[in-house]
C-alpha cells in the first residue's frame, strides 16, 4: 500500500484505539441522566447537547487520553525501526536510541542533524538529545493539567 518509509506507517496503526472507545463509552453512559433530560426539556437539539453539555463534562477524559496518546507517540521508536529506512524521516526518539546505543555517535546518523559530529563528546550529545526529547512534554503538561482539576469540579451533581 506504499506505507513503508512513510509517516502514515507511524500514524495509522494508532489512529483508533478500542480501549479508548470503551472508556469514552463508559464515561458518557455514566453522565447524570438528569442533566441530559433537562437540556431536552429546554428544547436543545442533539448537537447542542453534545457540544455544550456532554463534551465539557468529558473534557478531563479527553485531555487525559490526549496526554497518554501524545506521550506514547512521542516516546515510540519501535515503529520507526520497523517501517522507516530514510534517516531524514527518523523521529527524535529513534535518533536518540541510535546515538545512545552506537559508540561511534550513531554511525552516520548525526550527519542528518550535525555537520561535523567529530567535535562533540558522545556523552554531551546524549545528554543534549535527552533534554531535547523530554523538554516538549515538560512544557505541554502544565497547560493540560488544569483540565484534571476542572473535571473534578464540573462532574459534581447536587441532588
Amino acid at each position: 500500500y506504499g506505507l513503508n518509509n512513510s509517516i502514515f506507517a507511524l500514524i495509522l496503526p494508532y489512529a483508533v484505539s478500542v480501549f479508548y472507545i470503551l472508556i469514552f463509552r463508559n464515561v458518557i453512559t455514566a453522565l447524570p441522566e438528569e442533566i441530559l433530560q433537562s437540556a431536552e426539556i429546554d428544547g436543545a437539539p442533539e448537537p447542542t447537547i453534545l457540544f455544550r453539555i456532554v463534551l465539557p463534562l468529558i473534557l478531563p477524559t479527553i485531555m487525559a487520553f490526549t496526554i497518554f496518546t501524545t506521550v506514547n507517540f512521542w516516546n515510540s521508536w519501535f515503529s520507526v525501526l520497523i517501517f522507516i529506512r530514510d534517516q531524514s524521516k527518523w523521529t527524535l526518539q529513534y535518533l536518540l536510541r541510535n546515538i545512545y546505543t552506537n559508540p561511534n555517535l550513531g554511525g552516520g546518523v548525526l550527519d542528518v542533524v550535525i555537520d561535523d559530529p567529530s567535535n562533540l563528546l558522545s556523552q554531551n550529545l546524549i545528554n543534549a538529545a535527552i533534554i531535547c526529547t523530554v523538554a516538549p512534554i515538560l512544557v505541554i503538561y502544565p497547560f493540560l493539567q488544569r483540565y484534571f482539576i476542572h473535571g473534578i469540579i464540573v462532574g459534581a451533581v447536587k441532588g
